[in-house]
């Protein structure tokens, strides 16, 4: 019997809910994570920075530490996600920038 290929979900589909079968239900914090995580690769990060430099858009110089670029992040993370009135597309460059330098 062959594997049928199971497609990657669609993390910004406006009712994906990874944790229930409707986006009106509550998940864990983790369970979003490790959604969004699964969801999330190389060419999604490249093309949500298009062409921009990561170091650039998280504000750090070349050579930052691991520790630099996460406090970065984090610091951009809270002013920046939607769910504290930020903007959904500058998150997503904020996020693009911080998985391509750390995976």
């Amino acid at each position: 019997m062959a594997k049928t290929a199971n497609p990657r979900p669609n993390v910004w589909a406006k009712d994906y809910a990874p944790y229930g079968t409707y986006a009106g239900e509550r998940g864990s914090p983790e369970q979003w994570r490790e959604a969004f995580h699964f969801a999330f690769n190389k060419d999604t990060a490249a093309e949500c920075l298009r062409g921009d430099e990561p170091l650039v858009v998280l504000g750090l110089l070349p050579g930052a530490t691991a520790e630099a670029i996460k406090s970065a992040f984090r610091k951009l993370a809270v002013r920046l996600h939607p769910d504290h009135g930020g903007d959904p597309e500058e998150f997503k460059k904020v996020y693009a920038a911080y998985y391509s330098l750390t995976h």
